[in-house]
């Protein structure tokens, strides 16, 4: 699949204050160490998103990695991710496919989801699956909203709908998620399920810029 737009799915981030940041993540690794793979996750998102610390993507993979080693289901997701983009990692679509698929192997039904997404498979449960997000959608799951404008936009599961698309990559923008910001953005840039708008597209970018994405930020200078 040419991705066009930010990832279709999104990792989830978690902040550390910047006063006790050194303190907090000499701990959190020293439980990643002892096999806490929430922990290694945790870690891995941080450098992902640079949250108190330099934006570092292949810290950011080592983590992942460790954490998708415990059988982490996230984890393995999001180093899915960060390899099938070339982000941190030499770019490898079929070993990215194969992580999103081991996540969702480990029960991890946005997995499930991203791995059909990606791999361009029929999901047999693909109804099940998209009804899913939609009621997590619908109950501000803004990463959910995210995925469920991916399938939208590719036509995974559900009917190519480009308009429907953009309404949900804004829904998930509305709700915090700086990937559906992104999204948003590229679509009014490229006049893709909207009519093609410059100012919207600078207007959504400087919001996931707001929202803490350093990508955004860098796409506007």
């Amino acid at each position: 699949m040419k991705i066009i737009l930010a990832l279709v799915f999104s990792f989830f981030y978690v902040s550390v204050s910047s006063a006790d940041e050194v303190i907090t993540l000499d701990k959190l690794q020293g439980m990643c160490d002892q096999g806490d793979a929430d922990t290694c996750e945790r870690i891995g998102d941080i450098y992902a998103r640079g949250q108190g610390v330099d934006k570092d993507y292949r810290m950011a993979v080592s983590f992942y990695r460790k954490a998708c080693h415990l059988e982490h289901a996230s984890g393995c997701g999001s180093l899915g991710g960060m390899i099938y983009s070339g982000y941190g990692a030499n770019q490898d679509h079929e070993k990215g496919i194969a992580l999103v698929k081991k996540a969702c192997e480990l029960g991890d039904a946005s997995e499930c989801s991203n791995y059909y997404l990606l791999s361009g498979e029929v999901d047999p449960n693909h109804t099940k699956v998209i009804s899913t997000s939609k009621a997590l959608c619908d109950e501000g799951d803004a990463t959910e909203c995210n995925n469920l404008a991916g399938m939208y936009l590719e036509g995974k599961g559900v009917d190519r709908d480009f308009r429907k698309a953009v309404t949900l990559f804004e829904q998930a923008c509305d709700g915090g998620e700086p990937t559906g910001c992104i999204n948003t953005a590229t679509l009014y840039n490229e006049g893709i399920g909207v009519e093609k708008n410059r100012t919207k597209a600078v207007t959504y970018m400087l919001k996931a810029c707001g929202l803490g994405e350093t990508s955004a930020c860098n796409s506007l200078k």
